[in-house]
C-alpha cells in the first residue's frame, strides 16, 4: 500500500471505463460459507477505472497489480484490496473465450445428452444448469467454478473472497486468497524439476490429502490435480486451486467422461471410450503422479505423442528407484495401481506407514477434517441469485 498522500492523488488520475448497470450482480461479500445455504450477501456496483497511462487499473475496490500466473481464458494479478489493505489474487476471464468454449460445450452436451452419454451426475448437473441458469448472463459461464467453490471451505483449498463482472467490459472476476510463495512446483517445458526432500513431501501430500478428502466428503471430484494447481501461502500451507474442470456428484462418483492434464490421467481415463469410471480413483491416480514428481523431479510417464503417452500409462509398469524407502515404494505401487478398484482408497491412505512415519505423525481424524473446516469462512456466494435474470 502506499501512502494516504499518494493514494489521494491516484485517485484523482482514475478515469472511469465502465458506468454500473444494475442489471448485473457484481460484488458478494460478508457471507457465511455453508452448505446450501447462505446467511448474507451484499450487491455492490461495478466500476473499472484506469490510470492515465493504462499500466494501472481499479475493478471495484481492487486495485491490480503485476501479473502473477496465465491461464487460457486470461491472467492472475496480484491486488489489494484498498480499504482493508488486504492483498488477493484476482483471476480474469475473457467473455469471448468462455462463449467459444462453452458453445463448443454446448454442442457435445447435446449430443451426450441425445446418446445416453451423459451419466447419472452429469445428467442432472446439465439438466439444473439449463433449467435454472440464464444463458445471457455472464456468469453463467463461470457457474460451476463458483458453485464449487461456494461450497467449500478447507485450510488446504484456496478460498474465494468475491466474483465481479464488468457488464461493458470483456472481463470477469474472481477474487481468491493470496498464495505468497505461489505453485508448489512447475515443471516447465522440459518436464522437470528439482525435486523436495522426502520430509517436504511429506508434509505436502498430507496437505494434498486431506484437502482432497475434504473435497471428496462433499460431493467434489477435483479431475485435474497435478503440482501446477497446488499453490503454497506464506505458511508453507499448500491449497488446491483451479477448479474449472472439476466434477459434482452427488449419489456417487461414477462419471462416464472426465477431462484432465493427459500426463496425470489416470490408466482408466486413457482411451476410455465413455466407460463408467469413479472420480475419486482418478484423483487417487493424479495424487500419486503428483507425488512422483514431488520426488523425483519428473513424470513417471511423458510423450509428446498423446496416443504413445496414452499406451504408456495403460501398459508400461513403474520402475522405482532401488533407493526409494520400503514403505515409500510400497505407497507408490498401491497409489498407482492401474486396475481402479484395486487401487488405495484414501481412508487406507491416511493409514499408510509412509503417510504417518510408522503410526509416530497420524492425521487429524476424518470427521475433524470434514466437519472442522466448515466455520469461519469468509464469504458466500448464491450462484442462483447470480445467475438468475432480474425482473
Amino acid at each position: 500500500m502506499t501512502n494516504n498522500g499518494s493514494e489521494k492523488s491516484k485517485e484523482k488520475t482514475w478515469r472511469r471505463s465502465s458506468s454500473a448497470s444494475d442489471e448485473h450482480i457484481l460484488l458478494l461479500r460478508d457471507g457465511w460459507r455453508g452448505f446450501g445455504s447462505f446467511k448474507s450477501f451484499l450487491k455492490e456496483e461495478l466500476e473499472v477505472f484506469f490510470g492515465d497511462d493504462d499500466s494501472t487499473r481499479m475493478v471495484s475496490k481492487y486495485d491490480i497489480r503485476e501479473e502473477i500466473g496465465h491461464g487460457s481464458f486470461g491472467s492472475v494479478n496480484r491486488c489489494i484490496d484498498v480499504l482493508t489493505g488486504k492483498e488477493y489474487a484476482i483471476k480474469e476471464f475473457s467473455k469471448v473465450q468462455l462463449r467459444k468454449v462453452y458453445g463448443n460445450s454446448r454442442l457435445s452436451h447435446s449430443r451426450c445428452e441425445s446418446d445416453s452419454f451423459i451419466y447419472n451426475n452429469d445428467i442432472s448437473l446439465y439438466r439444473h444448469i439449463k433449467n435454472n441458469y440464464e444463458e445471457n448472463n455472464p456468469f453463467f459461464y463461470i457457474r460451476k467454478e463458483i458453485d464449487i467453490m461456494k461450497k467449500i471451505n478447507h485450510r488446504n483449498i484456496v478460498n474465494m473472497i468475491d466474483a465481479l463482472d464488468d457488464p461493458n467490459g470483456d472481463s470477469l472476476y474472481i477474487v481468491l486468497e493470496m498464495c505468497e510463495k505461489g505453485v508448489l512446483m512447475d515443471l516447465g517445458m522440459n518436464k522437470t524439476a528439482t525435486p523436495y526432500s522426502e520430509t517436504e513431501c511429506r508434509k505436502w501430500f498430507r496437505d494434498l490429502m486431506l484437502g482432497v478428502e475434504y473435497l471428496h466428503a462433499n460431493g467434489i471430484c477435483h479431475c485435474d490435480i497435478k503440482p501446477e494447481n497446488l499453490l503454497l501461502s506464506k505458511d508453507g500451507t499448500l491449497k488446491i486451486t483451479d477448479f474449472s474442470i472439476s466434477k459434482m456428484f452427488t449419489r456417487d462418483d461414477s462419471f462416464r467422461k472426465i477431462k484432465g492434464t493427459p500426463a496425470f490421467m489416470a490408466p482408466e481415463l486413457c482411451f476410455s471410450d465413455g466407460n463408467i469410471v469413479s472420480g475419486k480413483a482418478a484423483d487417487i491416480w493424479s495424487m500419486g503422479i503428483t507425488l512422483w514428481c514431488l520426488i523425483f523431479g519428473c513424470l513417471p510417464f511423458y510423450d509428446s505423442d498423446i496416443i504413445k503417452l496414452y499406451n504408456m500409462i495403460k501398459t508400461k509398469e513403474i520402475i522405482i528407484p532401488q533407493y526409494v524407502a520400503p514403505s515409500l515404494k510400497d505407497l507408490f505401487q498401491k497409489i498407482l495401481e492401474k486396475i481402479p478398484e484395486k487401487r488405495i482408497k484414501l481412508h487406507d491412505l491416511r493409514k499408510h506407514n509412509w503417510i504417518t512415519q510408522d503410526g509416530l505423525d497420524p492425521l487429524i481424524t476424518y470427521e475433524e477434517n470434514i466437519l472442522g473446516s466448515t466455520q469461519n469462512s469468509t464469504c458466500n456466494f448464491d450462484s442462483s441469485s447470480l445467475l438468475k435474470k432480474k425482473n
